[in-house]
């Protein structure tokens, strides 16, 4: 199987933020997740995502356990 199945973007990359690079990312590819990734956790970010048609949302303060558990849902 080629492709990417699942892109986690950190939302504060340096030069375009990534709800912004989701955004435009599934303009044309639909197939690939992405889930938002960010050491923010607030009502607004989860927002975002919902905006820019990301798959997700998740926390970088979850434990590595919770984090696999949850790239497994997205996966399926």
């Amino acid at each position: 199987r080629e492709g990417v199945d699942l892109i986690l973007m950190d939302v504060n990359l340096p030069v375009l933020r990534g709800d912004q690079l989701t955004a435009i990312f599934k303009r044309g590819e639909q197939k690939t997740r992405i889930v938002l990734f960010s050491s923010e956790d607030d009502d607004t970010l989860r927002r975002l995502a919902q905006e820019t048609n990301a798959d997700g949302y998740l926390s970088k303060s979850l434990r590595s356990s919770e984090l696999l558990d949850a790239i497994a849902h997205y996966l399926r």
